[in-house]
């Protein structure tokens, strides 16, 4: 049975336990939340679409049609980068 979070006992869940002493080597403290979105993807083993997100981000819609597509593909990477950085040692901190 698939484990269903919403944002807000995704929050709850990590605000209980970053009353606990963490040891893991990432610590991301008060994360966007674009952040939080790809942790809970993360979480729930699943992979975002990161074109679809890189193609919802202001800097992609903004962009002129000159440099929409390199915009794309930075954003796009940078997203995967963010992706490829949560790894399963990440602890929260909400401030």
């Amino acid at each position: 049975m698939p484990v269903k979070l919403t944002l807000k006992s995704a929050l709850l869940t990590a605000l209980l336990c970053s009353g606990s002493p963490s040891y893991s080597e990432q610590l991301l403290v008060s994360p966007n939340v674009e952040t939080l979105q790809l942790l809970l993807k993360r979480l729930r083993n699943e992979v975002p679409n990161f074109e679809a997100l890189s193609r919802g981000a202001s800097v992609v819609r903004t962009a002129d049609e000159f440099s929409r597509d390199q915009e794309l593909n930075l954003e796009l990477e940078r997203l995967q980068n963010l992706w490829n950085d949560l790894d399963e040692d990440v602890s929260l901190q909400f401030n």
